[in-house]
């Protein structure tokens, strides 16, 4: 007595993949970002790479395997989650999930005294500052910290821009800054300064 009306899908469609697999890299898809105190180290997959099975039209059009639409905000510790891969049609993946961890560092403040230099002098001139040093404060990632040193920056001032100044002082400015250092701050941001003349005897020595 019973009667079928309709049947949803009417219709199922079967993928053949008589070719291998390709081996595509796994990457991540959506947004990801920190607090403002911390900052993204990176993101990995485990496993970072994939077999996917499609047509050859496809695969010849892929790059790599995209993840599902992963939104994390204000992040301040590590985080591992399982996502899935992002679904395409006639597109099949080994394995479907993958585990995704992002690493996040934190920001830390560090000083160090940088000696000023003088740059592009001629041999027989020389830079006394008054003082020779200068503080930097600043703020660094925490994966830096140890690697960032006082040699790591370039504090001075050129020859031809001392000739054109027209005060006793002159500013102080990093010539260099080195990855993941912001928010300097110099201290003294200004200095005394005179050019001194190198005698011939000293230049010899």
């Amino acid at each position: 007595t019973a009667h079928m009306l309709t049947l949803k899908p009417d219709t199922v469609e079967y993928y053949f993949c008589r070719g291998l697999p390709v081996k595509l890299a796994v990457r991540q898809c959506g947004e990801v970002t920190t607090a403002q105190q911390n900052y993204l180290q990176g993101v990995s997959f485990s496993p970072d790479s994939v077999n996917v099975y499609a047509p050859v039209s496809v695969l010849d059009t892929m790059r790599y395997a995209y993840t599902k639409s992963v939104e994390l905000n204000s992040l301040t510790e590590n985080v591992t989650c399982n996502v899935d891969l992002k679904s395409m049609k006639g597109v099949k993946y080994e394995p479907e999930v993958v585990e995704m961890t992002v690493l996040v560092g934190y920001y830390t403040e560090k000083t160090v005294e940088v000696p000023i230099r003088g740059i592009n002098f001629p041999g027989d001139k020389g830079l006394r500052t008054f003082p020779s040093k200068a503080r930097l404060t600043f703020r660094v990632e925490s994966s830096k910290y140890q690697s960032i040193t006082s040699e790591s920056f370039v504090l001075g001032v050129t020859y031809e821009e001392l000739l054109e100044n027209t005060h006793s002082k002159f500013r102080l400015y990093l010539k260099s800054l080195p990855e993941g250092v912001s928010n300097v701050r110099i201290s003294p941001s200004e200095v005394d300064y005179l050019i001194e003349h190198i005698a011939t005897e000293e230049v010899t020595q």
